[in-house]
């Protein structure tokens, strides 16, 4: 896209309500911006104050433009993330998220940008933008593995699969040998979750018209990590595709120094060399208690050592209370890979926190909790531990 044209550009960013995509929306307006590009990055209140700061050579680069989020029956109030929702609310968020329309349409008419880059649940913006004279580029955070297991745009627009069964096998559409699919008991349990469709479209094809109506796809992947996925994707897509790598954090020289993470810090260093099991389970992991207790036990059943860990647990406890701080405090984590650690153990929402597990070099052990985590984890298992070591979820803890 930057090639295109040798004068600066103004490119707009759309991501959907929730963590995991704003900060790889955020990374990727940061490059551009690094490039000499104007960028404005269009959320909520609520969700631009949780990100980051921007770093001072940024600042007058990206402009964050926020919309407040209209208010819809069966949303609770502040409501503007899905970390603020349950899962079974996710549909609420979605429907609220569609009343951004106006607003949105009035702000592209305005500013005229060069491009907007956009999420999968914004399936109305390509045809707002193809109106306005806007390039328009589908931005997505699922692997090219992930997207070729969905199918091509048609198959998700008219939702050719319907039944749990059709997931768990490999789609005709994939011509190599492949064992990406679902477990049933994981795709039951994703529909059990999800409560009736209130905006009166599904995923699958806010999903299919995203991609479909797009002047480009970026994907955040690389062919190095699955070449044979990227070419069956731009055969499946029939349109540009580009790979935008998979946009770790990096640490800034003008990173405020954070109060909370010097006392993480502290503790650290007072442990022994891979003393340490760090466990992060995602802004939108919802695991049942019975979960919960299983991986628990799991850690802290280990012959002498549960002991250790059942102390060191109590002392962090204080520590780790507040979602939007730890944001914060994983990325420094995993940018100082403390010697004290000796195990990522992941559980959450796909690429996003993964790549921040892969940028730490250490032993990363997966364990699927949501239906966005089964297609990109397997891929990412086997680059990052070389001896197959994943776990499953079970069907059932008896």
């Amino acid at each position: 896209m930057v090639d295109k044209r040798e004068e600066v550009m103004h490119v707009a960013m759309f991501p959907w309500l929730a963590m995991g995509h704003l900060l790889p929306f955020l990374r990727l307006s940061k490059l551009l911006a690094q490039k000499g590009h104007k960028i404005s990055f269009i959320s909520t209140p609520r969700n631009i104050e949780r990100l980051p700061k921007l770093q001072s050579n940024l600042a007058s680069s990206i402009t964050f433009v926020s919309f407040p989020l209209p208010p819809i029956s069966g949303l609770p109030p502040s409501s503007e993330s899905s970390m603020d929702v349950p899962y079974n609310k996710q549909q609420s968020l979605k429907a609220a998220f569609d009343l951004l329309q106006p607003p949105l349409k009035e702000f592209l008419r305005r500013s005229s940008p060069d491009w907007i880059i956009y999420d999968y649940a914004s399936h109305w913006l390509p045809s707002i933008a193809a109106e306005l004279g806007i390039s328009k580029a589908f931005f997505s955070l699922f692997n090219a593995a992930t997207l070729c297991f969905m199918g091509p745009a048609s198959s998700l627009i008219e939702e050719i699969r319907s039944t749990p069964e059709d997931f768990t096998v490999v789609p005709p559409w994939v011509p190599f040998k492949s064992n990406i699919v679902f477990r049933y008991h994981e795709v039951t349990r994703y529909v059990e979750k999800t409560e009736e469709d209130v905006t009166g479209v599904s995923d699958s094809v806010r999903f299919g018209y995203s991609i479909d109506e797009s002047d480009a796809v970026f994907v955040r992947s690389c062919p190095e990590f699955e070449p044979e996925w990227f070419g069956l994707l731009k055969d499946l897509y029939r349109k540009p595709v580009f790979p935008i790598g998979f946009l770790p954090p990096v640490i800034e020289d003008d990173d405020a120094v954070d109060t909370t993470w010097v006392r993480i810090k502290k503790w650290l260093d007072k442990q022994r060399l891979n003393s340490v099991v760090y466990v992060s389970l995602g802004t939108e992991a919802s695991l049942r208690h019975e979960e919960v207790t299983e991986l628990a036990l799991g850690l802290v059943m280990i012959d002498d050592a549960g002991e250790e860990i059942r102390a060191k647990a109590k002392v962090m406890k204080d520590l780790f209370g507040n979602m939007d701080e730890n944001i914060r405090y994983v990325d420094e984590l995993v940018r100082c890979a403390h010697y004290s650690l000796s195990e990522f153990f992941f559980s959450g929402q796909g690429l996003q926190e993964a790549d921040e597990d892969l940028a730490s070099y250490l032993p990363v052990e997966m364990l699927s909790a949501s239906a966005d985590d089964d297609d990109d984890q397997e891929p990412l298992a086997n680059l990052a531990n070389p001896s197959d070591s994943e776990f499953d979820l079970p069907s059932s803890f008896d």
